[in-house]
C-alpha cells in the first residue's frame, strides 16, 4: 500500500479530536473513511497507532512518534505546494555580528557580515546557521519562495524581561530577532 497525505491527515485529525467521529467532522468526510484510512496506515506500518475504547482513542507510545512525524510531513507538504507559506524566526543579523563566542551582544561589530554562515558555541554542542539578508533572500528565491515580509523584532516600551543574547537596552536600539514570511511561487514563475 502506498501511504498518501490523506492517510496522514486522518491520523492527525483523530489524534487531535480524540474520536473518529469528530475527526471525520473536522475533515468533512465520513467516520468510515477516517477509520479505513487509519486502519490502512496501521497495516502498512505494522504497528498500532491508537488504543481504542468505545468513547475515545489515545495514541500508543509508538503512535505518538508517528503522529509527530505525520504532522511534520503535512507541514512540509503544505509549505512546498504553490502558495505555501514559510514563516520562521531567527536571531537578527546584528545580534550575530555583535556577539562574541560568550556573553551578550555589545555595541561593536565583532564578526564580518560577509562569509557569515556556521556558528558553534563553546558552551553548547549545537550548531547554528545564519546568513546576511542578501544571501537569505537569494537562497529563498532559488528555492522558489518570494519574501513577503521581514519583521525586525523589538521589545514593547513596557518590557521587563531579558533575552540571553542581548540586554533590554540593546534590543531597544537594534532588532534582536527577525521574523521572515515567504510564499512558494507557482511552478510556472521563474
Amino acid at each position: 500500500m502506498n501511504l498518501e497525505l490523506r492517510h496522514l491527515r486522518a491520523l492527525v485529525a483523530v489524534a487531535e479530536a480524540q474520536t473518529f467521529t469528530d475527526a471525520a467532522i473536522a475533515l468533512g468526510t465520513s467516520q468510515a473513511s477516517v477509520s479505513r484510512s487509519v486502519a490502512a496506515l496501521e497495516r502498512a506500518l505494522g504497528v498500532r497507532v491508537f488504543q481504542r475504547t468505545t468513547r475515545s482513542v489515545t495514541p500508543t507510545a509508538t503512535g505518538k512518534r508517528i503522529i509527530e512525524h505525520a504532522r511534520r510531513v503535512l507541514d512540509e507538504a503544505r509549505l512546498l505546494r504553490p502558495g505555501g507559506e514559510l514563516v520562521f524566526l531567527v536571531d537578527s543579523v546584528l545580534v550575530m555580528l555583535c556577539s562574541g563566542d560568550v556573553g551578550v551582544a555589545g555595541e561593536r561589530l565583532l564578526r564580518p557580515q560577509f562569509g557569515m554562515h556556521r556558528f558553534e558555541w563553546p558552551d553548547d554542542d549545537s550548531v547554528e546557521f545564519h546568513l546576511p539578508h542578501g544571501e537569505m533572500i537569494a537562497l529563498l528565491r532559488r528555492s522558489g519562495f518570494d519574501v513577503e515580509e521581514l519583521i525586525e523584532v523589538r521589545p514593547p516600551q513596557d518590557a521587563v524581561t531579558r533575552y540571553d543574547l542581548v540586554s533590554l537596552e540593546w534590543s531597544r536600539k537594534w532588532p534582536c530577532e527577525e521574523i521572515w514570511r515567504a510564499r512558494k511561487r507557482p511552478a510556472s514563475e521563474p
